[in-house]
């Protein structure tokens, strides 16, 4: 084989090796909802993940993610479980 068909082998792309291609973006995954509340009136909302992240970027360590709430422009910060007795 010559030096420039075997270039051109190589740089052919070869599907087999990419697996599924269905969902090659991931448009297909579903989102994980994270809930926030309100810590002024209580509203409560699921945030995607994704979002929460974009958001969290830049904060040092220790800080939270904040978000503006939608029903009272107060503060929007992800929902902890409170302890069971």
């Amino acid at each position: 084989m010559s030096e420039k068909e075997k270039q051109k082998q190589d740089s052919k792309i070869i599907f087999d090796d990419l697996g599924d291609l269905d969902d090659l973006f991931g448009l297909d995954e579903e989102d994980v909802m994270l809930p926030f509340k309100c810590i002024d009136c209580g509203y409560e909302e699921p945030v995607p993940e994704f979002i929460v992240d974009e958001f969290s970027w830049g904060l040092k360590k220790g800080e939270e993610v904040e978000m503006f709430c939608p029903e009272c422009n107060g503060t929007l910060k992800m929902k902890r479980e409170e302890a069971k007795d």
